[in-house]
């Protein structure tokens, strides 16, 4: 037993002096004139490792490409079990690419035993490069935060202070894009042998609003504006604060329904936003017949008459369709004659006439009033709480009605039934 415990012994002994284990790391910076680091520059490590010793430049195993961090270098670890240390020779190619810039190195180490392993080589790029240096903010001069720039398919962001740069390789025209909130600036110029910097403005404002409904009333309703969600509070508030663009979308959610608003923005914005729930009124309709002219002239007030009414539709406020006899809808736009009165025309027939006027106000609310014009010209209201394409039933005429010759029949045969009951009851029968 202790002979084959010292036989397992040296047989442990013998393998590590045949095999090395050993691991490498390969550190590359990248950075421009001044020493400064270059983040983004692409490594590229072409590398043998399991044959030894290495000579010629074929024959390698791999490549491992990587980009440079913020500060300037990127890591590449190598690691293998080699046959016998006297051949622990690396071979590396290490190359940089910026741009239209690359530079390309061979890395080797031919040393004996464990002083060549384990190790850190690091190795240094210089590259003809300087700085674009970017000042992102608002129009007060407040540094933006959370701004995407972009060059060179690389994509930064924002601290609160605004402030960044971006390093361009000399004698190169560049494109830097900046992108706050889906609102895009862009920085277009040609890098020479000396930093630039430049400022990026955003305009962005505070927009508070107090959501009432046409009676000025406070309503609880949910406020959206560029995707994000606040509730108003008791006194019908809200505020978004640091909003960009030059024009925003507002999307409010009641209990009774929905509005959307559109506004253009070039100042800060407290105002109040009406939830216009009911429909415009329309009373005094009476027509005027010109028989000359064979003219219906229907005319109509129509109002808005809520305190806080947002008022009649801006275009094409309020329609008639009409339909004279038997003939098919037809649809006109009744025209102002002044202050909330409107009138429209149709032509006289000997038919009757039905009409609709449809007032529409500015938040889309809908009123409507049916009546129709008899042959002998007299207008009357159609009951209003039906829509006039429902049938309006004239004076039942032809089959099925009972006329006057009926009636006479009908009385002589009741006639003859009574008489003959009476004789049968007096026993004449």
């Amino acid at each position: 037993m202790r002979f084959n415990l010292a036989l397992f012994i040296l047989f442990i002994m013998a393998f590590s002096f045949v095999f090395s284990t050993w691991e490498d790391t390969i550190r590359v910076y990248a950075v421009d004139n001044s020493n400064r680091p270059i983040e983004g520059a692409t490594i590229k490590v072409t590398y043998q490792k399991n044959q030894f010793p290495i000579y010629k430049d074929t024959g390698f195993d791999g490549e491992s490409i990587l980009l440079t961090n913020s500060e300037g270098y990127a890591d590449f670890i190598i690691n293998n079990n080699v046959q016998s240390v006297t051949y622990e020779i690396r071979y590396y190619y290490i190359e940089v690419s910026y741009g239209t810039l690359n530079k390309k190195e061979k890395v080797t180490c031919n040393s004996m035993g464990a002083t060549c392993h384990p190790r850190e080589y690091l190795h240094t790029f210089t590259l003809n490069t300087n700085r674009v240096n970017l000042n992102i903010k608002d129009q007060s001069g407040r540094g933006i935060e959370g701004a995407k720039v972009s060059y060179g398919g690389n994509i930064y962001t924002t601290d609160s202070t605004g402030k960044m740069f971006v390093t361009i390789p000399q004698n190169t025209d560049f494109v830097i894009v900046v992108d706050y909130n889906e609102n895009k600036r862009t920085v277009k110029d040609k890098m020479l042998k000396v930093d630039k910097n430049v400022d990026v403005t955003f305009n962005r404002y505070n927009v508070q609003y107090r959501i009432i409904n046409d009676e000025g009333t406070n309503l609880n309703a949910e406020v959206i504006l560029n995707e994000e969600i606040k509730q108003t509070d008791e006194e019908g508030m809200v505020l978004f604060e640091g909003i960009i663009g030059n024009e925003i979308d507002v999307f409010v959610r009641f209990e009774n329904g929905s509005r959307e608003f559109k506004s253009a923005i070039n100042q800060d914005i407290n105002t109040i936003l009406v939830m216009d729930l009911a429909p415009p009124v329309i009373t005094n309709v009476f027509h005027e017949i010109d028989v000359n002219k064979n003219i219906i002239f229907v005319n109509a007030k129509v109002t808005d008459p809520n305190t806080y009414g947002t008022g009649l539709r801006s275009a094409s406020p309020v329609k008639m369709r009409y339909k004279i006899g038997e003939e098919g809808w037809k649809t006109i736009e009744m025209y102002t004659t002044g202050k909330d009165a409107f009138q429209g025309t149709i032509p006289y027939e000997d038919s009757h006439i039905l009409y609709e006027i449809e007032a529409i106000d500015a938040q889309d609310n809908i009123q409507k009033y049916n009546g129709k014009i008899d042959k002998q010209g007299t207008n009357s209201s159609v009951n209003n709480e039906t829509d006039v394409d429902d049938p309006v039933i004239d004076e039942p005429k032809g089959e099925g009605f009972i006329n006057t010759n009926t009636l006479i029949i009908g009385g002589v045969i009741l006639l003859i039934i009574a008489f003959i009951g009476y004789k049968f009851y007096t026993g004449e029968i």
